[in-house]
């Protein structure tokens, strides 16, 4: 074919002609509510309760535990496409999936043996359920993993049958992480690199609890009084790059659980909840999640932000446009990487069941990004970031 000359026209910048594109693509879209979708009930292995503990940092892949047709309990791993899948066992009865590598692809906790006591496992597709034995003992459990599975924290058994934090590697297998001078520590979480850990240890002669930062490069960390008129302090989870640490700690007189949020500038912050549990931070530390208590036996989730605070989990996605009718929910226990996906269990019609809530809003209007003004500069970027394989939200 012959080349055509066309017209000449005022020449527009790469950006106003993408601009011009996308404003068309995007009138070609159907207009959709500037809000979120609903919660998803993530199902159970055929009994009647599930409850998540872990998602990966996309919030694609959720992993925790659910009983089965017979009763017994086991690990899951669950996908949008796949469902919830159960890991199976180191030949007992029971299992339990306490967290999972980026991918998705490594699920490490804790499951019974053919012999008395439960160990901790590393699954993976490939391998299965693996054993990571023990530091000696009976018992260990796993509790974190990095963000490329390759390193596992948690609790194991020594000879003196003390409980000790440890750290493995297929390298080094499992190594005590030592103690503040105690019998016994416990390791909860890992950074995305697998270089800092976090839990608590007793001291010297088991007189006190208190919350350490490990690293690679120097060992275990106090870190530090927590407020006048708190003790016992445990960290509980891990900001990717490990500079925040959130946990649990008391009140002795009256005895409450207090939530807080640690950073080395500012030591450890209570969050000002009652009977409150903190359970899992956004990888920058900004927004945690967790679950409180003003009623005896009855647990309300929440969300915490360094803007606003803590406010109920209900009140949060309701604001979000999160639609979660038929629910009352009980515990929020993990975050995605951005703190936008957060998984946690509630009732559904009267029966226990794992929830995934998605905060993000819905693309496909000509408020691409969800705040509330049609057609900006913004609405454009979040366009040809969602066709580039991103989410509506920067």
């Amino acid at each position: 074919m012959a080349n055509r000359t066309l017209p000449s026209a005022p020449r527009a910048t790469p950006f106003a002609l993408s601009s011009l594109l996308a404003a068309s693509l995007l009138l070609a879209l159907p207009p959709a509510a500037h809000a979120a979708g609903p919660i998803i009930a993530l199902g159970t292995l055929g009994g009647e309760e599930s409850r998540p503990l872990d998602l990966n940092p996309q919030g694609t892949v959720v992993v925790g535990y659910s009983d089965t047709s017979d009763g017994l309990l086991r690990a899951f791993r669950w996908t949008a496409a796949g469902g919830m899948q159960d890991l199976g066992t180191l030949g007992g009865s029971f299992s339990v999936a306490a967290a999972t590598s980026a991918d998705g692809a490594v699920v490490v906790g804790e499951s019974d043996t053919a012999t008395p006591g439960s160990h901790a496992f590393r699954w993976t597709p490939a391998t299965g359920m693996v054993d990571l034995g023990t530091l000696g003992g009976n018992f260990s459990r796993s509790a974190g993993v990095s963000d490329d599975g390759s390193v596992v924290v948690g609790e194991a058994e020594n000879p003196p049958f003390d409980t000790r934090a440890f750290r493995w590697t297929a390298a080094t297998g499992m190594v005590d992480l030592g103690t503040f001078g105690g019998s016994r520590a416990f390791a909860y979480a890992v950074s995305a690199d697998g270089l800092v850990a976090t839990g608590n240890s007793l001291t010297a002669g088991d007189a006190a609890v208190r919350a350490f930062r490990w690293t690679l490069a120097g060992g275990m960390v106090d870190l530090g009084d927590p407020p006048a008129g708190h003790d016992s302090p445990s960290g509980q989870a891990i900001s990717g790059d490990g500079s925040v640490i959130v946990g649990t700690m008391y009140t002795p007189s009256p005895f409450t659980t207090r939530a807080f949020r640690w950073t080395a500038a500012e030591g450890i912050q209570d969050l000002g909840l009652p009977q409150a549990f903190a359970t899992d931070v956004s990888d920058d530390g900004a927004i945690i999640t967790g679950f409180y208590s003003n009623t005896p036996g009855q647990s309300t989730p929440f969300v915490w932000t360094q803007a606003g605070g803590a406010v109920d989990l209900d009140d949060y996605l309701s604001a979000r446009g999160v639609d979660f009718t038929g629910w009352t929910l009980r515990e929020a226990s993990g975050l995605s990487a951005d703190g936008a996906l957060i998984a946690g269990w509630g009732i559904l019609n009267g029966q226990v069941r794992a929830f995934l809530a998605d905060t993000r809003p819905v693309c496909g209007s000509l408020d691409f990004d969800g705040d509330g003004d049609d057609g900006t500069d913004a609405d454009v970027e979040a366009f040809f970031r969602v066709i580039g394989g991103g989410t509506c939200a920067p």
